[in-house]
C-alpha cells in the first residue's frame, strides 16, 4: 500500500527482477579465490519466500539455500563495508565448500530472511569430503529489523559448519534468534565480544542465542516422550559430531521484563536445546534473561554474570552422566528461583559439578525448583522447591553463597564486582566491561 500522499498515478514504482546481485561458485578443487566486494549498497532483490526451502540438519530450521550474494567453492573471499538494504531472503549465503571467507563492517536492514548464513549439505559431508563452511567469519556487523518474510530466521545461522567466528555484532529487533547453530557438526566456533537484544519478538520458546544439537546419539524418546525411568538416557558420544567445543565469551544478551515471555513462554539468554553438546562458556552476562541446558553434555560454564532474569537458569531433561559443569557464576534473579530443574537423568549426578556460585534475589530466598521427577510410569508433578541447605544436601553447591554480589555500577551496565564482593572470594574474575558490539572502525556512513 502506498503511504499518504503518494499519488499513483504520477509515482515512480520499481519491481525487483533479481534474486541475487552476485554469485561466486566455484569447486573445492577450483575455487573462486581472493574477491572483495566493498562499500556498495545492495537493495531490493526479489523474495525468495515461496521458492524452495530445505532442512540442512535435524533442527527446526529450512532455510532458502541462496542469497542477495552468494559464495559457494570461495576462499578467502571477503564481503566488507555494504550495506544490505531490505533484499528479499537471505543477504550473504556460503554455501558448502567455503574457507576464510570474511563478513566484515556490513550493515544488514529488513532482510526478508536471515542475514548471514554458513550452510553446508548434508549429502555431501557425510565421509571425508569436507565440503562445508570452515574458518569463515562474521564480524562487526551491524544486523537489525530482518525477517520481514521468513521468522524461522536468525542475524546469523550456522549449520554443518566448522570453526566459524562471530564475533563484534551488534544485532537486534530480531522475530527469532540473533545468533543460532543448527546442529552440533563439527564444532570448533567461536562466538564473542556480541551484543544481542530485543530478539524473539515474533516467536518464542527461543533465546538471542540458540542452538541445537539433534546429531546421532540425540534421543527424541528422552527428549519428547513421557518422562519415565526407562527413558532416562546417558548422553553418548557426542563429540563424534560435536568434535570441538564451541567457545562462548564476553557477549553481552540483554531482553526487556516486558518482552521475554514471547508466544509460548520464556526465553533463555543462551539457550542450548535438544542435545547441543561440547560447549565452554564464560565471561558472558545475561540481563532479563538467563541460561538453558536441555540433553547434551560436556557443557563447562563458569565466571558468567545471569542478572534480573525472571526465568532461572534451567537444566532440562537432562541426560545420565552428562559431565556437564557449573562453576564461579554470579545469579540475580527478580524471582525466588535460582534453579530450575526438569525430568533430572535418574542415574548419576543431575550435573557434574555444581559449586562455588553466587545467587541473590530481590526476595532475599535461595530457591531450587524441581519438577516432574522420573517414575516407574511417568513423571511426578509435583514441584519441590529446596531451600540452600536442603540443596546442599543433594550435593550441589556446597560452597556457594546467597549473599549480594555488589556490582559496581549495574544501572550503566557495568557488572564488576567490588574489591569485597563475595563472589569474588569464591573465585569468580572480573572482565572488561563493554567491548561488546561495533569496533571503532565499524564505517560511519553505516552506524545510522
Amino acid at each position: 500500500m502506498p503511504p499518504r500522499g503518494v499519488e499513483l498515478n504520477t509515482a515512480l514504482v520499481e519491481a525487483p527482477v533479481l534474486q541475487q546481485v552476485a554469485r561466486f561458485v566455484g569447486t573445492q578443487d577450483e575455487p573462486v579465490q581472493h574477491i572483495t566486494i566493498d562499500g556498495f549498497r545492495i537493495s531490493h532483490t526479489a523474495s525468495t519466500f515461496l521458492e524452495k526451502y530445505e532442512i540442512p540438519s535435524l533442527s527446526d530450521w529450512a532455510i532458502h539455500r541462496g542469497g542477495s550474494v552468494l559464495l559457494e567453492g570461495a576462499r578467502n573471499c571477503t564481503v566488507k563495508n555494504c550495506w544490505f538494504d531490505a533484499v528479499g531472503g537471505n543477504g550473504v549465503f556460503m554455501s558448502d565448500y567455503n574457507r576464510g571467507n570474511v563478513v566484515s563492517g556490513c550493515k544488514f536492514t529488513e532482510t526478508g530472511d536471515s542475514a548471514i548464513c554458513f550452510v553446508g549439505s548434508l549429502e555431501s559431508t557425510n565421509g571425508t569430503q569436507r565440503d562445508f563452511p570452515y574458518e569463515c567469519q562474521a564480524t562487526n556487523n551491524l544486523i537489525h529489523d530482518c525477517g520481514v518474510f521468513g521468522k524461522q530466521i536468525a542475524g546469523v545461522y550456522i549449520s554443518r559448519a566448522k570453526r566459524i567466528t562471530v564475533s563484534h555484532n551488534l544485532i537486534y529487533n530480531m522475530p527469532r534468534a540473533g545468533i543460532c547453530i543448527g546442529d552440533g557438526t563439527w564444532g570448533g566456533h567461536i562466538i564473542e565480544f556480541n551484543h544481542l537484544h530485543d530478539t524473539v519478538r515474533e516467536t518464542g520458546d527461543h533465546g538471542p542465542f540458540n542452538a541445537w544439537g539433534r546429531d546421532k546419539y540425540w534421543s527424541l524418546v528422552q527428549s519428547h516422550l513421557p518422562y519415565t525411568k526407562h527413558r532416562s538416557l546417558e548422553a553418548g558420544k557426542v563429540e563424534v559430531d560435536a568434535m570441538e567445543p564451541v567457545t562462548m565469551r564476553n557477549n553481552f544478551f540483554e531482553e526487556k521484563p516486558e518482552s521475554i515471555q514471547g508466544i509460548h513462554g520464556p526465553v533463555f539468554g543462551i539457550d542450548l536445546d535438544d542435545g547441543a553438546s561440547n560447549y565452554e562458556i564464560y565471561n558472558n552476562i545475561t540481563k532479563g534473561v538467563s541460561l538453558k541446558l536441555r540433553e547434551g553434555a560436556k557443557r563447562t560454564i563458569y565466571n558468567n554474570i545471569w542478572v534480573d532474569s525472571v526465568v532461572a537458569p534451567c537444566f532440562h531433561v537432562g541426560n545420565e552422566y552428562n559431565h556437564d559443569r557449573y562453576f564461579h557464576n554470579i545469579t540475580v534473579m527478580s524471582r525466588d528461583d535460582v534453579y530450575s530443574i526438569i525430568a533430572p537423568p535418574t542415574r548419576g549426578p543431575w550435573l557434574e559439578d555444581v559449586d562455588y556460585n553466587c545467587f541473590f534475589s530481590r526476595s532475599g530466598k535461595f530457591t531450587a525448583r524441581v519438577e516432574e521427577l522420573r517414575g516407574e510410569e511417568g513423571p511426578d508433578r509435583t514441584v519441590q522447591r529446596y531451600g540452600l541447605e536442603e540443596w546442599r544436601q543433594l550435593g550441589f553447591d556446597l560452597h556457594s553463597v546467597f549473599a549480594d554480589p555488589l556490582f559496581v555500577d549495574p544501572a550503566q551496565n557495568d557488572f564488576r564486582v567490588q574489591p569485597d564482593s563475595p563472589a569474588r572470594k569464591l573465585g569468580f574474575k572480573n572482565f572488561e566491561m563493554g567491548r561488546w558490539g561495533l569496533t571503532k572502525d565499524f564505517p560511519e556512513i553505516w552506524r545510522e
